[in-house]
């Protein structure tokens, strides 16, 4: 009965908001009659609570929590996890609630609203020092303490690879400004562990005490490099790392950093988001970049033998990707980044496109509008993506404006849409390409160079109408249609043997069956031939009439 009280009063309390709420983000579709059972109703407003997208209880304020306020919760997780934003539990959420994961929270919420935790650039939640220990307070019986060192000692590598953060393990008898704990349920910290399933860990934010220390929940059983039966201690280690080093959580899927358990990969890699994070905390890795971590191989005591590794893809003749005329190409951070429509592929120059992609642009770069026909990083490190005659810029993978601004703050015309850009950031310039024209911007004294805008072939032997142009390992490549040219920058010729099939050598697809050369036909140069061709037989003709008078003569 009182159950039933209690859903009554939650309907009558909807019933007198509804015409008073404006119908904005989705207002209609959160107030529509719910169907949830008390059980699930329950279980959803301690999951809520739990993992931030719900204030915890004023002590002065009575506990009701309405239907309303609980639809916009759920409305704003489904959009932060890229779920459809329905308002509702519904399957897909549901079954994002069941997932194992971190238990740290996602998100803040106060006063203002919902605030995302994603990267805490707050410069308080960070350590003034780059020479960090670590001691562990116990172990797992579930696995050799060796094993156990070993994943922490990767799970940590994976953040000194590519910051200049070293760590240093201690005895647990000294004061360790990282420690490491496996208990189970309440643990002494307040935030009390729940069995097996559901919680995996949590950690806590750079800071004096218990900050920095990651607790590892005992009723799991961990395992070494593996998951079968259990759960991979490294894969979660390296995420409540990174919340000891500062960071929260991410929205992207991909990362590291989500906050969903994504079980053992072999072949694992840190996540371009979950390096950007970590950077904008402690910059990069002064030294040389390191090599992929490889898994260590388990040792005598592992409890299950890993599976074994995935098989090598390779791109097969009918795969989408070696179809693809690309809207732009750009080298960001080092690395190759292509960009058709809404979506972006990551690929290293063996041929091998990064797992997991192509994904949704918009995943890292928030409302960069679709079909971009450029992108380059600037001397400065900003990040800039073009369409039409506007550009969004970035900070990493923070916006630097909250509208497009216009291409000519780069001294183009207002008329033009360009087709590619190539940053020499060495030199301070970027060449700006639409159709045959090219202009050459100094970041200096941000106007264009004096003689420019000029004609591409004047400059460099390649087609018009490019689609891209990028530098990577300090080389210079431009890509139309299907094909690519390399730049011998020291006497700007075009190598040998160019054009080349850019899927064939940077996307690892076979060849085409016939060498056909790409359908669009390069106006200037087809003008250029038949040019050429009229002023060759103006010349031969009248010496052909000299001739045959001489001959009759």
């Amino acid at each position: 009965m009182e159950g039933q009280n209690l859903r009554v009063l939650i309907s009558a309390f909807i019933g007198l908001f509804m015409l008073a709420v404006p119908d904005t983000d989705g207002a209609a579709a959160i107030l529509k009659r719910s169907t949830w059972s008390p059980e699930n109703f329950s279980a959803g407003v301690t999951y809520m609570k739990k993992y931030g997208w719900m204030p915890p209880p004023d002590p002065e304020a009575s506990e009701l929590i309405t239907e309303m306020e609980m639809r916009r919760s759920i409305a704003h997780m489904q959009r932060f996890f890229r779920l459809p934003v329905t308002g509702q539990m519904d399957d897909k959420t549901m079954k994002l609630m069941q997932r194992p994961r971190c238990g740290v929270p996602d998100v803040d919420v106060d006063q203002n609203g919902f605030r995302s935790r994603r990267y805490s650039i707050n410069q308080n939640l960070k350590w003034g020092k780059t020479d960090l220990t670590y001691s562990f307070e116990n172990y797992t019986p579930d696995m050799h303490p060796t094993q156990i060192r070993t994943s922490i000692e990767n799970a940590l590598k994976v953040w000194s690879d590519v910051t200049p953060l070293r760590f240093n393990e201690i005895s647990r008898d000294g004061i360790a400004d990282i420690e490491i704990m496996f208990a189970p349920r309440e643990h002494g910290d307040g935030f009390t562990f729940d069995g097996r399933g559901g919680t995996l860990a949590h950690a806590f934010f750079p800071g004096e005490g218990i900050g920095g220390d990651a607790h590892f929940d005992d009723d799991e059983m961990f395992l070494y490099n593996t998951d079968v039966n259990g759960i991979d201690l490294f894969t979660v280690a390296a995420h409540e790392l990174g919340h000891s080093m500062g960071l929260g959580h991410s929205e992207n899927p991909a990362a590291l950093m989500a906050p969903f358990y994504q079980g053992w990969n072999p072949d694992f890699r840190l996540d371009y988001d979950d390096i950007v994070g970590i950077q904008m905390l402690y910059g990069s890795n002064p030294g040389p970049r390191p090599p992929p971590r490889e898994p260590e191989k388990p040792d005598v005591y592992a409890t299950e033998p890993p599976p074994p590794p995935p098989p090598t893809t390779t791109q097969q003749p009918g795969d989408a990707v070696c179809s693809i005329k690309f809207d732009a190409i750009s080298t960001i951070r080092g690395e190759l980044f292509l960009f058709k429509g809404d979506q972006m592929w990551r690929t290293t120059t063996d041929g091998t496109p990064y797992p997991g992609y192509p994904t949704d642009i918009d995943l890292f770069w928030d409302n960069v509008a679709d079909g971009i026909t450029a992108v380059f990083e600037r001397q400065n490190g900003l990040i800039v993506f073009v369409k039409g005659n506007e550009y969004w810029e970035f900070n990493g993978l923070t916006p630097t404006h909250a509208r497009p601004k216009p291409m000519t703050d780069f001294g183009l015309p207002s008329s033009i849409s360009i087709d590619a850009a190539l940053p020499y950031n060495t030199e301070g310039k970027i060449y700006f390409f639409f159709e045959t024209q090219v202009w050459k911007y100094d970041e200096y004294s941000r106007i264009i160079d004096e003689g420019y805008p000029k004609r591409i072939k004047k400059v460099w032997d390649i087609g018009n109408d490019l689609a891209a142009a990028f530098r990577f390992k300090e080389k210079t490549y431009f890509v139309k249609s299907k094909r690519y040219w390399k730049l011998n920058d020291t006497s700007s010729q075009i190598e040998p043997d160019y054009p080349r099939y850019f899927a064939v050598d940077w996307l690892g697809c076979p060849p085409p069956e016939t060498d056909e050369y790409d359908t669009e036909t390069d106006t200037e140069t087809h003008n250029h031939g038949s040019r050429t061709l009229t002023s060759t037989l103006l010349i031969l003709i009248p010496a052909a009439v000299l001739c045959l008078r001489s001959a009759v003569l």
